[in-house]
């Protein structure tokens, strides 16, 4: 499909810092998004923003490259998987927001706490670069 050529043809661009795939309900659907992205979040290390949210990624895909995103990817500053940030709004916000978003009931806990991880990563990735930024500054 579509959405995973995308993909693969930005896991092997070497120049572009921020990307916005995001995109109509259900393109995310296709098996092969899940390893395309995956291969986005491995390869490439000039993206430092990545927007894939309104495609009806499966929560396990999100899991998947918000997995990659920890153990592989240095660089990458943000990765935004829906149009809100659930672990930034309360709890009752959250969830309306996310059932919008097509999350099922049941699965928006775990959609918050991916999240919230997700968060995490930004942080430690930002973190990193500033200090490589300090550290080639001086």
């Amino acid at each position: 499909g579509l959405l995973s050529a995308v993909l693969v043809a930005l896991a092997a661009n070497t120049s572009l810092t921020d990307a916005d795939l995001s995109c109509h309900p259900g393109a995310a659907a296709e098996p092969a998004v899940e390893s395309a992205l995956v291969a986005v979040l491995v390869g490439n290390r000039s993206l430092q923003a990545l927007q894939l949210h309104g495609c009806g990624l499966p929560l396990g895909a999100a899991a998947s490259a918000v997995g990659a995103w920890e153990r592989s990817n240095l660089t990458l500053q943000r990765l935004r998987l829906w149009r809100i940030e659930p672990a930034a709004l309360p709890e009752a916000a959250a969830i309306a927001a996310l059932q919008a978003e097509g999350v099922p009931p049941g699965f928006v806990p775990s959609a918050r706490a991916l999240a919230t991880r997700a968060v995490a990563v930004a942080r430690r990735n930002a973190r990193i670069s500033e200090a490589m930024e300090r550290a080639l500054g001086d």
